[in-house]
């Protein structure tokens, strides 16, 4: 075999090193990119709400809606003068991924008090909980988290799109008990 010339070793050693840096580089953004997947996974199943307890009071009726953090939903309607209708809704991955991160991005820390509530329109209340955490947003008490009513929208219209299951059928049948004497 010939020897080769100090060019074509200068050129093979040049390639080996540009390889072996790009392969070190693409191992390093592979385990960047697994370990910002992970801690991504984690912190959001450390925050998710498991509980979402929300009730909306319009002129004429209560909506509540019991959102379990699978996207389950148990939702009660009642209708003033009429009888209680319940539900069974699912709302999709997508959906309850725009509503978990809703909450958790809400800031909690600063609460300026409006100084006048308002009972104008739609009154909501959020009950949310997890493992360490239960809140309470109270519509129209708190200027930072004005962004919760854009979020009470979102579920009640999401919901008015959805096959709804009646629930407790039973009740619009049975005769309720007599009043005591």
């Amino acid at each position: 075999m010939r020897k080769l010339e100090k060019k074509d070793q200068e050129d093979i050693k040049n390639k080996s090193t540009y390889i072996k840096s790009t392969y070190k580089f693409f191992i390093l953004l592979i385990i960047y990119l697994l370990t910002i997947n992970c801690t991504n996974t984690l912190k959001n199943n450390e925050e998710d709400f498991y509980a979402i307890d929300l009730s909306v009071k319009y002129k004429s009726e209560i909506n509540t809606f019991q959102i379990e953090k699978d996207g389950r939903a148990l939702v009660l309607i009642r209708k003033f003068n009429k009888k209680d209708k319940y539900y069974n809704v699912v709302f999709n991955e997508k959906e309850m991924t725009h509503i978990q991160k809703t909450l958790i991005e809400m800031d909690y820390s600063k609460c300026d008090t409006v100084n006048k509530t308002i009972y104008d329109g739609t009154q909501y209340i959020f009950l949310l909980s997890n493992d360490s955490i239960n809140r309470e947003i109270i519509s129209g008490t708190c200027e930072q988290l004005k962004t919760s009513g854009k979020l009470v929208k979102f579920i009640t219209e999401a919901y008015r799109e959805k096959k709804k299951t009646e629930f407790f059928k039973s009740l619009e049948i049975i005769v309720p008990p007599d009043l005591p004497n």
